[in-house]
């Protein structure tokens, strides 16, 4: 079953309902660095969007955006918004990364990136992306 039918919008699920359901340890590394790195809160929201209907979790530090993660079995998406100026640091990132930059729309002068995490190597990718957005 897949994750919005397993927990439809009346159904919201716990934190280790996610874990669980996501079943890769990625999940809790990412989680757990940015409340401690960031002191980010996660709150669990629903969402309608097309692209990845259901229950997903987003970070934020003092209000702003750092990324949103939703759950997959086996593996999540990290959305991580980015401006244009992170071509700085796109040589450094996995083949991957720079692919999803360079097939992103660009809006307003950013890009947003629907990152598939099944890797250390992603995972490391997106820790640095974040905390590029927020030097500027």
């Amino acid at each position: 079953m897949n994750w919005s039918e397993l927990y439809p919008i009346d159904k919201e699920p716990t934190t280790e309902e996610i874990s669980d359901y996501v079943g890769n340890d990625l999940w809790n590394q990412l989680d757990e660095y940015l409340k401690k790195e960031y002191s980010s809160k996660p709150k669990v929201e629903y969402s309608r969007c097309s692209m990845v209907p259901g229950w997903n979790v987003k970070h934020k530090k003092s209000g702003k955006a750092l990324c949103t993660l939703y759950p997959q079995s086996g593996f999540f998406i990290c959305l991580v918004t980015v401006k244009n100026d992170v071509e700085a640091i796109l040589p450094l990132t996995d083949k991957y990364i720079r692919d999803l930059y360079d097939t992103a729309g660009s809006l307003n002068g950013s890009r947003w990136l629907m990152i598939e995490v099944k890797s250390e190597r992603i995972l490391d990718d997106i820790k640095e992306l974040i905390a590029y957005k927020l030097r500027k």
